[in-house]
C-alpha cells in the first residue's frame, strides 16, 4: 500500500513538473523583408497555440506564421501565444525603382517647392516643370491651385517603351482600380488608390498616354473629385 501511494505521488510530481516546463513564446524572426506578393515564414516556437495578425492589410497579410507582402512600405505582424505578444517588423521593398517620387505633400505651395527643388526649367502662373536625368522619367511637373497656389497635382513623364515596368512599379505600391473612361479626357486611364478602399485613400494615381505618345503618371490628392479632373490638370500643362 505504501508503495502504491509512493508511485502515485511520483506520478503527480512528474505531471506537475511537465506542466511547469512548458515553453513560452520565443520569436526568432525580428525582421522580414519581402517583395510584392512574396511570402515568407516567421520563425517562432511555443508549447501553447500561436496566432498571428497584421493590423495593416494594405501592406501585408498573415496566415498562421506565413506573411505575404502586398504593397511597398513598412508594417508589423503581431505574434501571440499564452498572453505573450511580440511584433515583427515587416518591410515590403520594391523591385522597380524607376524614378524618384515627386513631392506629394499637398500642404506645400509654389514658393516652398521651388525653394526645396530649385529653379524650374519652365514656369507659368500655375505650373512648374523640371528636366530629369536619372531613371526612366525625363520630366516632372507640379500643378497648383489657382486660388491659393497650393499643390494640386504632381506629374511624371516617361518614355512609352517603359510601360510594362511602370505598370509593375505602380502595382507594387498602389491598389489597382481598373481602366476607366473619364468624361473630361480623351483616353482611358488606369486608376490606382493608395489604400484598399476609396474612402481610406489619401491620393489617386493615374497612368495615361501623353499627347506625344509617351506615358504620364498623375499623383492627385484624395480631396479632389473621383475620377480626377485630368483634362483640367492637362490644361495647366501646356508648357510641360
Amino acid at each position: 500500500m505504501k508503495n502504491l501511494i509512493l508511485l502515485l505521488a511520483i506520478s503527480i510530481l512528474i505531471i506537475s513538473c511537465s506542466e511547469d516546463e512548458k515553453s513560452e513564446l520565443t520569436v526568432h524572426t525580428k525582421l522580414l523583408r519581402l517583395n510584392y506578393q512574396e511570402t515568407k515564414t516567421i520563425e517562432a516556437v511555443s508549447d501553447y497555440p500561436i496566432t498571428c495578425s497584421c493590423p495593416d492589410p494594405y501592406h501585408a497579410t498573415s496566415q498562421m506564421l506565413n506573411v505575404t507582402a502586398n504593397k511597398v512600405g513598412v508594417t508589423v505582424v503581431d505574434v501571440e501565444s499564452n498572453d505573450r505578444k511580440e511584433s515583427v517588423r515587416i518591410e515590403i521593398v520594391p523591385v522597380y525603382n524607376l524614378y524618384d517620387m515627386p513631392e506629394v505633400d499637398w500642404s506645400k505651395g509654389l514658393t516652398e517647392i521651388i525653394n526645396e527643388q530649385g529653379q524650374p526649367q519652365t514656369k507659368d502662373l500655375h505650373t512648374i516643370s523640371y528636366s530629369l536625368s536619372e531613371g526612366v522619367a525625363y520630366k516632372k511637373a507640379y500643378v497648383f491651385e489657382e486660388d491659393n497656389a497650393q499643390l494640386a497635382a504632381s506629374v511624371i513623364l516617361i518614355g512609352k517603351e517603359h510601360y510594362r515596368d511602370v505598370k509593375a512599379a505602380l502595382l507594387e505600391r498602389y491598389e489597382y482600380q481598373g481602366m476607366l473612361y473619364f468624361s473630361d479626357s480623351d483616353a482611358n486611364e488606369e486608376l490606382y488608390f493608395d489604400a484598399l478602399q476609396e474612402e481610406d485613400a489619401t491620393m489617386f494615381v493615374v497612368l495615361n498616354e501623353w499627347t506625344n505618345g509617351d506615358l504620364i503618371v498623375y499623383y492627385v490628392p484624395r480631396t479632389r473629385d473621383l475620377p480626377p479632373k485630368i483634362n483640367e490638370i492637362n490644361q495647366k500643362l501646356e508648357n510641360f
